[in-house]
C-alpha cells in the first residue's frame, strides 16, 4: 500500500466530520433564525413567511442529514484504521526492517576490523547509535483494531513513514 493511500482516507474522514460539523452549525443558525422570525415576524409578509417554511424543512432534515452523515463517517473510520494497519503490516514494518538491516550493515562495515569476535561484534552493532535510532523509529507503532483516536492513530504512522524515508536517505 503507498503513503497516498492512508492520506486519501485520512482526507474522507476529515472531510466528512468537517462537513457534520457544517451542518451542526448550520442547523443551530437555522433554527434561531427560525425562532426570531416565528416570533416577530409580520404574517402578511409574504417574503418571510417563505423563509419560514423553508427554515422549517430544514429543520426535519438536518437530523436525517447529520445521522447519514454520521454513518458515513463510521464506515470511513473503520477503513481508516484498517487502512492504517494495512500499512503497517504491508508497507511500513517490510520498510523499518529493511532500514534496520542496512543500518546494521553500514555499522558492521565501520566497526568489523574493531572486533574479532562475533558477539562482541554482534553486541557492538546492536548497541549503536545508527542501528538504535533506526529501531526508535517504530518502536511504539502497534497495530489497532480500535484506537482511541483514529486520526491520532493514521498520523503517527504516516509520521514514522516519513522518518523512515529521511533516514532511509542516510544509509
Amino acid at each position: 500500500m503507498k503513503p497516498a493511500t492512508l492520506k486519501s482516507a485520512l482526507e474522507t474522514y476529515l472531510n466528512l466530520r468537517a462537513e457534520i460539523g457544517e451542518l451542526e452549525d448550520l442547523k443551530i443558525r437555522s433554527a434561531t433564525e427560525l425562532a426570531e422570525l416565528e416570533a416577530g415576524c409580520d404574517l402578511k409578509d409574504k417574503a418571510a413567511l417563505q423563509e419560514i417554511a423553508r427554515l422549517q424543512v430544514l429543520a426535519r432534515l438536518f437530523p436525517a442529514r447529520i445521522a447519514a452523515r454520521d454513518n458515513q463517517l463510521e464506515t470511513a473510520r473503520a477503513a481508516l484504521v484498517r487502512a492504517g494497519s494495512e500499512f503497517i503490516t504491508e508497507t511500513l514494518r517490510p520498510k523499518l526492517n529493511a532500514l534496520r538491516e542496512a543500518a546494521k550493515e553500514k555499522v558492521k562495515i565501520a566497526v568489523a576490523g574493531i572486533y574479532s569476535d562475533k558477539d562482541a561484534l554482534d553486541s557492538a552493532i546492536a548497541k549503536s547509535d545508527l542501528v538504535r535510532s533506526v529501531e526508535a523509529i517504530g518502536w511504539n507503532l502497534t497495530i489497532q483494531s480500535n484506537p482511541p483516536n483514529s486520526i491520532d492513530y493514521v498520523q503517527t504512522i504516516l509520521q514514522v513513514w516519513e522518518r523512515a524515508t529521511e533516514i532511509e536517505k542516510t544509509l
